[in-house]
């Protein structure tokens, strides 16, 4: 088995900064009177998506050199044929089709197939999508309740953040009205499960997606890695509140670093190899991130009594006016395993 172990330090890190849920929370819908109405929601959702949007291309960026390098590793190839399963924002597909080439064909998989539609027309726009027309593709479904004949099976199959991701609900797509939010809704006695046992439904079901001689990639974080790298007190109760909150079921703090025993767990084997990156980041992207973590996060703190939401709305402020720290962000794991031909 290959393993490797990078590091990635930023002095100028992305910019733009996430508008964390976490400073106004659900408190619009708190109170009869001032319930706002569906033009007025759909509104808010759109800002609050676009707000997103930005923010999840921020992180791809800083993920981009260790997602390159381990698509290289795993031996992505001209010509062949990817599935991104839990595409999103289709950050990666542009690394996967440059890769396959014009030869090749990319399929990003999603629950949301708008927001991937979306996202997919808007970087088709630019490099290296807009010289390579028709390569990608966007499905929209459920992986582990889409039927196998639907797609594949694929020379490549790759997945980032999706099991950590499916297990907390906070990431599942933001609907646009009540209709949507019932049509979004996955199916509970899938998703409902303890991580491990989701875990090993994702992995299984990805394995059997890959064709014979193919190959699996799987990139996960692992959250516990993540630390200031000098004393800031609002990233310190950042950091302890969200490693709180990710070690609370159904979530795995160090999903990222159970990857090999999880292959194994789910049937597929030893992988061949892993990789194991570090980034640090400089206030403005890493105190955007810890805003991110604990609007997620928000739910389990408040109902686990580790944080209220006073207590909450003080500290995204206070992240918000961060200027002079750095953060050692979670780690990313790769690991990959190739299929018999």
């Amino acid at each position: 088995m290959q393993c490797f172990a990078t590091n990635r330090c930023a002095m100028d890190g992305p910019g733009g900064e996430r508008s964390g849920a976490g400073s106004g929370g659900g408190s619009a819908r708190s109170g009869a009177g001032n319930e706002a109405s569906e033009g007025d929601h759909r509104a808010e959702l759109f800002l609050r998506g676009a707000q997103e949007y930005r923010w999840l291309a921020a992180q791809a960026r800083v993920w981009e050199p260790a997602t390159r390098r381990a698509l290289q590793a795993a031996g992505l190839a001209a010509g062949q044929s990817v599935l991104d399963a839990g595409c999103g924002t289709c950050e990666v597909l542009p690394l996967l089709a440059e890769r396959v080439g014009p030869g090749g064909r990319v399929t990003g998989l999603d629950i949301d197939g708008p927001l991937a539609e979306q996202a997919l027309r808007q970087l088709s726009r630019g490099p290296p999508l807009a010289a390579l027309p028709g390569v990608c593709r966007i499905v929209a479904g459920d992986l582990l309740a889409l039927p196998q004949v639907a797609v594949g099976p694929f020379d490549f199959v790759f997945a980032r953040s999706l099991i950590f991701d499916t297990a907390r609900p906070a990431m599942r797509p933001t609907p646009t009205s009540r209709s949507e939010a019932r049509r979004l809704q996955p199916p509970p006695s899938a998703h409902s499960l303890p991580l491990p046992h989701l875990a090993h439904a994702l992995l299984r079901r990805l394995w059997a997606l890959v064709r014979a001689g193919g190959t699996l990639l799987v990139i996960e974080h692992d959250v516990t890695a993540m630390r200031p790298l000098a004393p800031q007190a609002a990233f310190e109760r950042a950091t302890r509140l969200i490693g709180a909150a990710t070690r609370a079921p159904p979530l795995d703090a160090a999903t990222g670093t159970q990857l090999p025993r999880l292959f194994e767990a789910a049937g597929i084997g030893a992988v061949d190899g892993c990789d194991v990156s570090s980034a640090i980041e400089p206030a403005a992207p890493s105190a955007a991130l810890l805003r991110s973590l604990l609007a997620d996060a928000r739910d389990t703190l408040i109902a686990v009594a580790l944080a209220d939401e006073i207590e909450l709305h003080r500290l995204d402020g206070d992240l918000a006016a961060a200027d002079e720290a750095c953060l050692r962000w979670p780690d990313l794991v790769a690991a990959w395993k190739r299929k018999a031909a």
